[in-house]
């Protein structure tokens, strides 16, 4: 089958003929219509995070996917071929990824059918960034009229994030790189800050004097930076990082700061896709790639430049 893979950590990603994946008795088998693009990829095929996680070369990258159900393993009952589902999944060993056209993942993992009218190109691009957005929110424990601060707004989970806030009544400031007040409006940001050109310190302190209600930073990668970063949040306020840069030693001590991670399932699937069936928000998807666009699309977002959501479309169909 066609997939996006590398030979190794230091290895860039090709378009590649790559075995199908092995199913067993607990899997379903899916023929891939379309597949997210997330930093989570790259960041585990080249071990900059998990490092000590055992990968299978060669490394066929991603996590996220929508297709239809092709055949199901004998002690499945949840799923049954024909069924259009997307989720989110990472093999043990990793490496088994969903750049690919067909995928087989644990009917206990973080997989759900696809709720009517959502189109499979869409429902992929729900999963990783679609449930971080959601758990955040519920980590945050904000109530309507209070603050939310964004720091990298403007990529996937950024976008949702923004959006199911807005949908909350929060006051949503969004700190952005380059000018992107346009889109983040359209999503319900109340502020858009480009902290290329602006002082985002003074930018915050004139919009929220007292400091913001809860801090979400989604670029930093140095416990430093995020440090600094709290200090814009109130006394008592929370501050989240999804780079696991807190570090309570340096952290002032008068907010909450939590190093967030995702706990994937399909209950949460299910909650972000009937919001978006529902209209509380879209999903933005910025990019279409096909599997050969993939390569050079990747060295794009590591450079920073990504934004919004990009989605491989592995079948025409989708």
């Amino acid at each position: 089958m066609r997939a996006i893979a590398a030979d190794g950590t230091d290895s860039d990603p090709v378009l590649s003929e790559v075995s199908e994946p092995q199913m067993s008795a607990d899997d379903i088998r899916v023929a891939v219509k379309a597949a997210a693009v997330n930093p989570f990829d790259w960041k585990l095929a080249r071990g900059e995070i998990i490092p000590d996680m055992e990968r299978h070369w060669p490394f066929v990258y991603g996590s996220d996917f929508a297709g239809v159900v092709t055949e199901t393993g004998s002690n499945v009952n949840r799923f049954a071929p024909g069924d259009r589902v997307f989720g989110q999944y990472v093999s043990h060993p990793a490496g088994h990824g969903t750049y690919a056209e067909i995928v087989t993942v644990p009917e206990k993992s973080a997989v759900t059918t696809v709720p009517e009218p959502l189109d499979l190109i869409s429902a992929a691009s729900l999963p990783t960034s679609g449930m971080t957005a959601q758990q955040i929110l519920e980590a945050a424990e904000l109530q309507a009229g209070e603050n939310l601060l964004i720091i990298g707004a403007a990529g996937g989970v950024g976008s949702f994030l923004t959006q199911l806030a807005a949908a909350r009544d929060l006051r949503v400031i969004a700190v952005t790189k380059g000018d992107e007040s346009a889109r983040m409006g359209s999503l319900g940001a109340a502020r858009t800050i480009d902290r290329t050109v602006d002082n985002v310190g003074a930018a915050v302190r004139d919009e929220s004097p007292g400091g913001v209600d809860a801090l979400v930073d989604l670029s930093s990668h140095d416990s430093t930076v995020f440090a600094q970063h709290c200090h814009y949040v109130r006394d008592g306020g929370v501050a989240l990082t999804t780079n696991w840069v807190s570090d309570d030693s340096i952290n002032p001590s008068n907010i909450e700061t939590i190093n967030f991670g995702l706990e994937a399932n399909a209950g949460l699937l299910d909650t972000v896709a009937a919001a978006t069936v529902a209209g509380t928000i879209q999903a933005p998807v910025d990019f279409r790639l096909s599997l050969s666009d993939v390569p050079a699309h990747l060295e794009f977002m590591r450079a920073g430049k990504g934004r919004g959501k990009a989605v491989i479309v592995v079948d025409d169909e989708a």
